[in-house]
């Protein structure tokens, strides 16, 4: 019970930073993946406005700004991965060392001995199991978060022209376009 109680209070610790610095990775790569596509598409304009510098700029920053989350995450990871390992090691040694001393007193069988140190390895390794799959599952939400946040933003209405607004059915008569008074901005919604 004490062991259970101390692999809990190490995935408590971890949880308070954990499904942060999995946030921060999540919400730092969606920017560099959004560059990464308008870079491919729009690879022809950039070179024709000779923005590539800028480009190249920008998605360095990018992506050393998700470089960063994402090796703060998985640092964290391999804070719990350590102590944890660390936690199993003592608990074997601590158990062998108990069988070693208390052996002349107990008089314990050779295969006793072995299937509880067997035993005692194998309940860290649940242990580990466990502390690690609760982290990853709770860290894993973030992304329900993000969707659920995707889903809440206003919708865009839909890309349709007003009947007043229609140009006539045998619009363009000729190929000379003229522009009039015209105010553009962007449309509510």
């Amino acid at each position: 019970i004490p062991v259970t109680g101390i692999y809990w209070l190490l995935q408590l610790h971890y949880r308070k930073s954990g499904t942060d610095l999995q946030r921060l990775d999540a919400v730092s790569r969606s920017p560099l993946q959004a560059m990464l596509a308008e870079g491919i598409d729009g690879a022809p304009t950039i070179r024709v406005f000779e923005q590539e510098d800028n480009f190249i700029r920008r998605f360095q920053t990018s992506a050393s700004t998700n470089t960063s989350a994402q090796l703060n995450f998985i640092t964290a990871q391999r804070w719990l991965g350590v102590r944890i390992e660390l936690l199993g090691a003592l608990i074997v040694f601590v158990s062998t060392l108990l069988i070693i001393i208390f052996n002349d007193t107990f008089a314990i069988d050779a295969g006793l001995v072995a299937m509880l140190i067997i035993w005692s390895s194998n309940f860290n390794i649940t242990l580990g199991f466990l502390v690690d799959h609760v982290s990853e599952a709770e860290a894993a939400i973030t992304s329900v978060e993000r969707i659920r946040g995707m889903s809440e933003l206003p919708q865009e209405k839909n890309m349709t022209t007003d009947e007043k607004h229609q140009p006539p059915s045998d619009w363009p008569a000729r190929g000379k376009l003229e522009f009039q008074c015209v105010a553009l901005r962007y449309r509510p919604g």
